[in-house]
Parts: C-alpha cells; sequence; structure tokens
C-alpha cells in the first residue's frame, strides 16, 4: 500500500527543544528534537527507542524510509540550508548547516622536473637508442651474411706484370647481390683488384 501522500510531519518547540511527529495511515512515530552545537542546528532522534527497534509490523523494513521522509520535511519546514545525516540504526537525525555541495575533485599534485628526473629521462633515450642501434646492426649483419650471394673471389683478366719481386695480375670479381625473382644482370657491379704474387715465395697478397 502507498501511503506516501498520507504522510505528515508536525513539528512543536519550546525554547531550546521540542517534538516531532511523523504520521501515516498504518501509524505514528513520536520524536524529540534539541539545538545543537558547532556546525550542528538540531538533534532529531526517536522518542521510543524500543518500539524503533522491535518495529512494529506497520513500519518494517521502512526504517530508512521513514527517517528520511522527517528529514526531508524536518528541512523544507524549519531548516531550508542544512542537510541531514542520518544513523538508521540509532534512529537519530542531525541536521548540519550549510546543503550538501559536490564538491570538486581533488586536482593531482604537480611534479616537479628535476635533475633526477633529467637523467632518467637521459639514460632511458640511451638505452633506446642503443637497442636501435644493436637492432639495426644484426639485420644489416644478416642481411651481408645470409639473404646475400657472394660470387666468389673473381677471375683474372688481362695479362700478369712481373717486377723484380712480384707478379702482378688484375681479378675482376662480382659485387655480392641479393636473389630475386627478376635480377637483371645487366646492372651486376663488379670491383677490380690487384693480386700480387711475391717471387721469394712468401705468401702472395
Amino acid at each position: 500500500m502507498d501511503t506516501s501522500s498520507e504522510r505528515r510531519v508536525e513539528i512543536t518547540g519550546s525554547g531550546r527543544s521540542g517534538s516531532v511527529v511523523y504520521r501515516e495511515a498504518l501509524g505514528s512515530l513520536s520524536f524529540s528534537w534539541e539545538f545543537g552545537g558547532g556546525d550542528v542546528l538540531a538533534i532529531v532522534q526517536v522518542e521510543d527507542a524500543k518500539a524503533w527497534k522491535t518495529q512494529p509490523s506497520w513500519m518494517a523494513g521502512r526504517r530508512a524510509a521513514i527517517l528520511r521522509s522527517v528529514a526531508d520535511e524536518v528541512i523544507r519546514q524549519k531548516a531550508p540550508n542544512c542537510r541531514a545525516e542520518i544513523d538508521e540504526a540509532a534512529g537519530v537525525i542531525v541536521l548540519r548547516e550549510g546543503a550538501r555541495t559536490a564538491q570538486p575533485p581533488p586536482m593531482p599534485p604537480k611534479r616537479e622536473f628535476s635533475m633526477t628526473n633529467f637523467r632518467s629521462l637521459r639514460t632511458a633515450l640511451a638505452l633506446v637508442v642503443l637497442v636501435v642501434a644493436v637492432i639495426a646492426g644484426c639485420i644489416l649483419w644478416f642481411k651481408n651474411k645470409v639473404l646475400v650471394i657472394d660470387p666468389g673471389k673473381g677471375t683474372p683478366i688481362g695479362l700478369a706484370v712481373r717486377t723484380d719481386t712480384h707478379i702482378a695480375i688484375l681479378i675482376e670479381s662480382l659485387v655480392p647481390y641479393m636473389p630475386s625473382l627478376h635480377r637483371d644482370a645487366s646492372k651486376d657491379r663488379y670491383r677490380i683488384s690487384v693480386f700480387l704474387v711475391p717471387l721469394d715465395g712468401s705468401e702472395p697478397h
């Protein structure tokens, strides 16, 4: 049964205290109030603590809703600039001055750039450069040692020339290249080197 339209809250006072009576079609509940101190304007609490704890059938499971109705109505009638703090278990409502306002989120603390941060950044940058250099070196080595074809030591061209100490001959060799399905042999590159053979029987170079 919806009794919201039949709810009434009656407030009376005498000096620094008074009473608040909550009424609805199913029953009623009495509260007492008194002025507080500091930012507490007033304290409203259930008079019959035993009834509040045992909960008569008409208010079973509705304590929070009843307290909220009483708090809202007291604020509307007597304390429009207050906010309510409700203790459901004790049946107590504390009215504090100042309407509840949304608090802006705290600003994150500013991080100051220090020499420690600079050194850390410099170390991290050096590590990144080192890693990139190692990876580039590995790729270059793999390309030159695995992916290219070495055509060999070359072939002699022209006539050999003899001096007092050596025999010299020109050697033509194909520059190593990467294989492909559409290789154009006309674009091959060659290099020329001199092969020296000492006449005294030492190692050629």
